[in-house]
C-alpha cells in the first residue's frame, strides 16, 4: 500500500489503516476488553470495492473496503465500542480542503494510468511493476492510535495482533 501511497505525491506520510473505531483519545477506551473482543474474532478479510474521491480530508483518495467476518459490526454490537460511521476505507492520501479538486485528478489519474482495474464488484490496484497488483488482504493486527491533531503528532497507544 505504501508503494501506491508514495505513487500519487508528496502529501503527509501514514501508515495504511482502516478506521474501525472513533474518538480514541477523546474518550476512555477499555484497552482490554478491546483487546479481548479482537482477539475473539480473527483475522479479518479485507476485499476492495473501489477507489474513490472523498470531501473530506481524512477521506481525501481512498479505498473502499468490504471486511469480511463484520469486525466492525462486532465491535458496535457485541461490545459496545463506538464505531466509525464512515464506510470502511483504507486511505491512500490526505490532501487539504482547499486542494479538494485534486482528490478527483488523483483517483482520475489512477484509473486512466490502469492503476485501477474493476474485476466483477470488486477492483485490483496495481502497486509496482509487472503483475504487482492487490485485490485485498488479511488483516494481521489491529492498532490503537489517538488521532488527535496533525497526522504527524498521532500516537500508537497499542497494538493487537490477530
Amino acid at each position: 500500500m505504501k508503494k501506491i501511497m508514495r505513487g500519487l505525491g508528496r502529501f503527509p506520510e501514514f501508515e495504511p489503516h482502516i478506521t474501525l473505531l472513533t474518538k480514541v483519545g477523546e474518550e476512555s477506551i477499555d484497552i482490554d476488553k478491546l483487546g479481548r473482543a479482537i482477539n475473539s474474532i480473527g483475522r479479518p478479510r479485507v476485499m476492495f470495492r473501489s477507489v474513490e474521491a472523498g470531501v473530506h480530508y481524512f477521506r481525501s483518495v481512498y479505498i473502499r473496503v468490504e471486511m469480511m467476518m463484520g469486525l466492525q459490526e462486532r465491535l458496535r454490537g457485541e461490545e459496545g465500542f463506538e464505531v466509525s460511521k464512515f464506510p470502511l476505507h483504507l486511505s491512500l492520501c490526505y490532501v487539504e480542503d482547499s486542494d479538494g479538486e485534486m482528490r478527483e485528478v488523483l483517483v482520475e489519474k489512477m484509473k486512466r494510468e490502469g492503476m485501477v482495474v474493476r474485476c466483477g464488484e470488486m477492483v485490483k490496484v496495481k502497486y509496482g511493476p509487472g503483475d504487482d497488483w492487490i485485490e485485498g488482504f488479511e488483516g494481521g493486527e489491529i492498532w490503537l492510535m489517538e488521532c488527535i491533531g496533525p497526522v504527524k503528532d498521532w500516537k500508537l497507544i497499542e497494538r493487537y495482533p490477530i
